[in-house]
């Protein structure tokens, strides 16, 4: 250690008087490349420090702004220049303005001066230049300053060469030794410190000293396995990356996969919905087909209950002309016929009230259909104004087709007034007839009834509506008689003896009718 530490010293004392030694073609490269370096950039950045140099302060420009002639300067000092004189012009070429320009900085060149500034701070200049600074190539550590490429020649000649030279540093204290005033050039590992020659005569005598170059070898190997580390980590960060990436991808195909499958599902379920929206349109086309059935159903029933009550109406005129008539018949008779006028009034005014029953009846189940059907039908058309899908689909099907009810066509209502027991006692009766009527009366009474025939015949032609209703009336007693033919030939087939008693019978009637048509005439 101790060898180590006079040979250190023994290197400072001959870098003191002729700086360090070195080999000459290494000493040239390094004087040539140097040279060569420091003229480039030294007057690479003296022209730039020209170019941004206002013509006014002769300094770096702040704020600069250019005039309408293309010179720059900085905004402060053409100011000042213009409030100083009464007329604006041109610093650098005199050109007048009329108008006083409007300056705006510009934006670009400032920013080139600020990367200008910040260069300049940061570079470290020759401390031998007087008028302007140079960029320092080397400093030297014995002389405790920085030189330029000129003033670096010096250190080139014999007795300058052993000296300390490094690459341009700005604060050269952190170099220097500040006890004794020494490079600082070796290395004390205890105290993790640098340290120069004659301090290892002192507080590091016992400690671990080593050459600066030495530590800093070792600390470069440890910086390079540390920097293996790093890659390794970085390799292993980028291998994560990748990991990563990869799943990344295997979850974005998922995601694409899963995205496919829902739009799947959203396009079914749409069709789902239209399939839904045309069976409501079917089914709503079905209820309004059905709505306008049972509308034409309740048409068909009132129709019905106007058709009996027409019907009614003509059997109780047909009655009461029948009463009318009969008592007019036997008015004559009443000796003879008034238990069988009063047993026939009985057998009609039952018969009459029967028949009202019925179609007081058969009203009101007609009546009863029509509130069923009206009920269906407003529940019907609240069905096919409501928005509700779910709810159309949801209906009973019953509701889709007409309800079922009484076959109402096939009832018909009988207007016929039987006179069955008055057929009877007017057979019994029958010989006592044709005794007493005279063939005087029966001849005015066919005189009376061709009389009432011509009558009808010549109002008809008078009365269209009359005749109309006439033709009801007689078609109504054409079916009557057609009816009562058939049951007197099915009573003939079955009793012989009943056909001869129904001949008389029959022509008493035709008889009674043609009396009864010459009233009808004589009144009118």
């Amino acid at each position: 250690m101790a060898s180590f530490i006079q040979q250190g010293r023994q290197k400072q004392a001959a870098a003191s008087i002729d700086g360090p030694s070195s080999g000459p073609s290494a000493d040239w490269g390094r004087r040539v490349s140097g040279r060569q370096q420091s003229g480039a950039m030294s007057s690479s950045s003296g022209l730039l420090a020209e170019e941004l140099q206002c013509s006014v302060c002769l300094d770096v420009f702040t704020d600069p702004v250019s005039t309408p002639c293309g010179h720059n300067f900085c905004k402060s000092c053409l100011n000042q220049c213009w409030n100083n004189s009464q007329e604006c012009y041109c610093p650098f070429c005199k050109e007048t303005f009329r108008k006083r320009p409007d300056l705006k900085i510009n934006t670009a060149l400032r920013q080139v001066v600020q990367l200008f500034q910040k260069k300049s701070k940061s570079e470290v200049l020759c401390d031998v230049c007087e008028e302007r600074k140079h960029k320092a190539l080397k400093s030297c550590l014995l002389c405790q300053a920085s030189y330029c490429e000129t003033h670096l020649e010096f250190h080139h000649k014999i007795y300058l060469k052993r000296h300390k030279l490094l690459d341009p540093v700005k604060n050269m204290k952190n170099y220097i030794c500040q006890k004794h005033e020494r490079p600082l050039e070796l290395f004390c590992r205890d105290d993790q410190t640098r340290v120069c020659v004659f301090c290892t005569d002192g507080d590091h005598k016992t400690h671990n000293i080593v050459p600066l170059e030495k530590e800093s070898e070792a600390k470069k190997t440890q910086l390079m396995k540390t920097q293996k580390d790093v890659q390794q980590m970085i390799l292993d960060r980028i291998k994560k990356i990748q990991d990563i990436e990869y799943f990344a991808e295997l979850r974005k195909a998922r995601l694409v996969k899963t995205q496919k499958d829902m739009q799947q599902m959203v396009q079914d379920r749409i069709r789902k919905i239209q399939d839904i929206r045309h069976s409501a349109k079917l089914r709503k086309a079905r209820l309004v087909k059905t709505q306008k059935d049972m509308q034409q159903m309740v048409q068909d029933r009132i129709r019905k209950i106007q058709d009996i009550r027409h019907s009614a109406k003509l059997r109780k005129k047909s009655t009461e002309r029948e009463k009318a008539a009969n008592v007019e018949l036997f008015s004559d008779l009443m000796r003879s016929i008034e238990r069988c006028q009063a047993e026939l009034l009985e057998m009609m005014e039952e018969k009459q009230k029967a028949a009202e029953k019925q179609e007081e009846k058969l009203i009101h189940e007609l009546e009863q259909e029509i509130t069923e059907l009206k009920m269906r039908s407003t529940e019907m058309d609240h069905l096919l104004h409501t928005e509700d899908h779910l709810q159309l689909l949801q209906i009973d099907p019953s509701l889709c087709s007409p309800p079922h009810t009484r076959n109402w066509p096939e009832i018909s209502m009988n207007t016929d007034v039987s006179v069955e027991t008055l057929r009877r006692a007017l057979t019994r009766l029958q010989e006592t007839l044709d005794q007493k009527l005279s063939q005087t009366v029966l001849m005015r009474m066919q005189q009376y009834a061709d009389s009432a025939d011509d009558d009808t015949e010549r109002r008809a032609a008078e009365d269209p509506g009359q005749n109309q209703e006439n033709s009801r009336h007689q078609i109504f007693s054409r079916t009557q008689k057609s009816s009562a033919d058939e049951t007197t030939e099915r009573r003939a087939a079955d009793d012989p003896g009943q056909n001869q008693e129904d001949s008389r019978h029959q022509s008493l009637s035709r008889t009674q009718k043609k009396k009864h048509r010459a009233r009808e005439s004589s009144q009118c």
